[in-house]
């Protein structure tokens, strides 16, 4: 079998990237923050009505004092 040798164009140089968040996220995050801005909206909407139909405290919850001191 004959030995055949590949020519290949060789390159240097600096590749930057321009990156949104100046460095602070790796590339992994990016895809998260679409499906977390996406379901940001439509988990508001349905916790309104949950929210407004559960009733308010009559009295304000207990301090960590109150168990305590008994």
């Amino acid at each position: 079998m004959e030995e055949r040798q590949a020519s290949h164009a060789e390159y240097s140089g600096l590749v930057l990237f321009k990156s949104t968040f100046d460095g602070e996220l790796p590339a992994v995050e990016y895809p998260k923050i679409n499906v977390c801005s996406s379901i940001l909206p439509p988990s508001s909407l349905l916790s309104l009505p949950i929210n407004s139909s559960t009733p308010p405290f009559r009295e304000p919850p207990l301090g960590a004092g109150s168990y305590v001191v008994g």
